[in-house]
């Protein structure tokens, strides 16, 4: 149905989100008119009036000119996306259902072996009735990787696309790919891969089919999809909906409308799924079977819900004037300047290059230095700190141009393509950043932050989850082990153990009790080490406002305001400095380090809600890693996509 709650929210990001999935359901109920009467409510003065920036724009990027184009009239400009015609907007639709086709057709893996060999209807019964969970679920997912083949092949050879048909029997192939799909590379393929042509003969090479795939049926396929997760309880996975993207667009290739309704409706009931029919949704054939209105019946939508939500859209309330938060000033010398309080150091004798930083007067330094050396000069850099009001960060850049200083010229160092993703802004200079950092209740977006991590946590899986923390618990001689008795028995503030950090919490404490020792070293994430390493110095004294001229990527959990008031705070609790940025990682040097196991406690989870990948890929639990707090002035904190 067409949710009404995000109307009144007070988030203006939340409340866009609310309506821009209430577009997608429209467009996916076949009420295209008012799909696009909705989404105008952003380009209009008022409480719904879209900012510059922010995730709104970016998908209103795509989401308006799609419903203009299915009401056959012109598209406004949104975002960076200019205005269009209702002529340029068909050329538009028919470029991207041109393009997204090519994409669904592309092999994104290498194929490790011939797809659909022993496939039939049998072989998909006796998927589907597999009694264990956890092994039916794993059968299928190697299923699903044969079925994404199957179907690729299948498109190539079905539609017409840009690229031409991408298919052959094994037998066809050429020695060198057979012996490939074995396993046994030819040994010049090492050589070529050299040059990364191993990658684009992988995108290229002919997907091998077993005949026998040709004895089961698209409606077979999207049977088997359904069953399983019907049989797992588990939503559709992305890997499931592009299966399903791809047997929409065959079935109705086929003019098997029935199976490919039962696709769109099944795509329809989950905002993911809804995003992924809404990529097919400038397809010619999937756009008349939508003005069917196939799915308004499956999000209960019809003529009066409709008429309802757009008359409830006007009653959102003015956003709130919010005063002008007063913005520092910017810092600008000039390079004469700023070398001569360089005189008499290390610093003196470095090659510099000047750095504009985005769009504003402000601009860099930075030199190139050896790894080996990177330490020193950054120590030297930042005793001078109180006389170049200069803050030095170590970067590197990931291409393979040089390791001289000049090679940053041609890096976008600065852009803010990331602070763009961020909420809905209309400025986002590294000043109206630092500005926004100092007024948010940092504690109540740390909780928020808490929140959303566990918000989607399943019954089942934390079930699995205490299972499996209970079984790395060590033996100890006469102590007994916590079962999941003793975790569902347990409260923490008068309240049960309902999310991992609680429970991580409470396990804490029971290996603090039984004397439980870890060692620092094993707990503790080591320092990246670059190939080539630059010495940049920002135009701010503050190590923590370099987040607000260099993207994280730990903003996708919590904002840039909030990475910067975490690691202001970090400077006050700890003297914690920020030595690297990767962009993907970063690293602090720290004068103290918390003296008690609450203090260490509290900042492993501001860790890791800023960058969960430092604990979740090498596997250390947060309340090992807070014991290892105790004894490190060193911190590496990764956050990757």
């Amino acid at each position: 149905m067409l949710n009404h709650a995000h109307i009144t929210d007070s988030s203006f990001d939340k409340a866009a989100e609310g309506l821009l999935i209430n577009a997608q359901k429209l467009i996916a109920s076949g009420y295209f008119q008012e799909a696009k009467i909705a989404l105008e409510h952003f380009l209009q003065p008022g409480p719904w009036a879209l900012k510059k920036h922010g995730q709104v724009v970016q998908q209103m990027e795509g989401l308006m000119p799609l419903a203009c184009f299915l009401c056959d009239t012109a598209s406004p400009k949104v975002g960076s996306v200019g205005a269009m015609t209702a002529v340029v907007l068909k050329a538009w639709a028919a470029d991207e259902a041109a393009s997204y086709i090519d994409m669904l057709k592309m092999p994104v893996r290498n194929q490790l072996g011939v797809a659909g060999v022993g496939w039939s209807k049998k072989m998909l019964a006796d998927l589907v009735a597999i009694q264990d969970d956890e092994a039916r679920w794993r059968a299928f997912s190697k299923f699903c990787i044969d079925a994404e083949f199957v179907l690729k092949a299948r498109l190539s050879s079905t539609e017409k696309s840009l690229t031409p048909a991408n298919i052959t029997k094994p037998e066809h192939a050429s020695t060198w790919l057979q012996s490939l799909l074995q396993g046994n590379a030819p040994a010049e393929f090492d050589a070529l891969d050299g040059l990364g042509i191993g990658e684009i003969l992988s995108m290229v090479s002919p997907i091998l089919v077993d005949d026998a795939a040709a004895l089961v049926s698209n409606k077979q396929l999207c049977e088997t999809i359904l069953k399983v997760h019907t049989k797992n309880g588990a939503l559709l996975d992305y890997q499931s909906q592009q299966l399903l993207t791809m047997l929409l667009n065959l079935c109705l290739a086929e003019q098997d409308i029935e199976t490919a309704i039962q696709v769109a409706t099944t795509l329809a009931t989950s905002n993911s799924g809804l995003a992924t029919l809404m990529s097919s949704a400038t397809c010619a054939n999937v756009v008349k079977l939508l003005e069917r209105k196939v799915c308004a019946a499956v999000l209960d939508i019809d003529d009066n819900a409709v008429a309802k939500y757009l008359s409830a859209l006007s009653t959102r309330a003015p956003q709130p004037i919010v005063k002008k938060m007063a913005v520092q000033a910017l810092f600008i010398d000039t390079f004469s300047e700023f070398v001569k309080h360089l005189k008499g150091s290390t610093l003196a004798e470095q090659k510099f290059v000047t750095l504009p930083v985005c769009d504003t007067n402000e601009q860099a330094y930075a030199i190139a230095c050896k790894p080996a050396e990177a330490k020193a000069l950054w120590d030297a850099a930042v005793a001078l700190v109180p006389q170049t009001h200069r803050w030095p960060v170590l970067t590197t850049v990931w291409s393979s141009n040089g390791t001289t200083v000049e090679v940053l010229l041609d890096e976008d160092l600065f852009s803010r393509f990331g602070f763009e993703e961020e909420a809905a802004k209309d400025d986002v200079s590294p000043s109206a950043f630092i500005a926004a950092a100092k007024k948010i209740k940092l504690d109540a977006a740390l909780i928020k932050a808490e929140k959303a991590r566990f918000e989607e946590d399943d019954a089942e899986d934390f079930a699995d989850v205490i299972e499996y923390e209970l079984d790395a618990l060590p033996h100890i001689e006469g102590v007994n082990r916590p079962s999941a008795k003793d975790v569902a028995a347990a409260r923490i503030g008068g309240k049960p153990i309902k999310n991992s950090y609680q429970l991580e919490r409470w396990l804490l404490d029971w290996e603090l009790a039984n004397k439980v020792s870890v060692v620092p070293e094993e707990v503790l994430p080591g320092f990246f080490e670059p190939d080539q390493t630059f010495l940049v110095f920002l135009p701010t004294p503050n190590s923590w406002e370099a987040f607000a001229y260099l993207s994280f990527y730990g903003r996708y959990h919590i904002s840039s305001e909030c990475c910067i008031a975490l690691a202001k705070r970090w400077h006050e609790q700890y003297g914690a400095q920020l030595y690297a940025h990767f962009g993907t990682m970063v690293e602090f040097y720290t004068s103290s380090a918390p003296t008690t196991i609450d203090a260490a406690w509290q900042l492993a989870k501001e860790h890791d809600l800023m960058a969960s990948c430092t604990l979740a890929l090498p596997g250390i639990s947060v309340r090992h890693y807070a014991q290892g707090l105790m004894h490190t002035n060193a911190w590496f904190m990764h956050e990757r996509p």
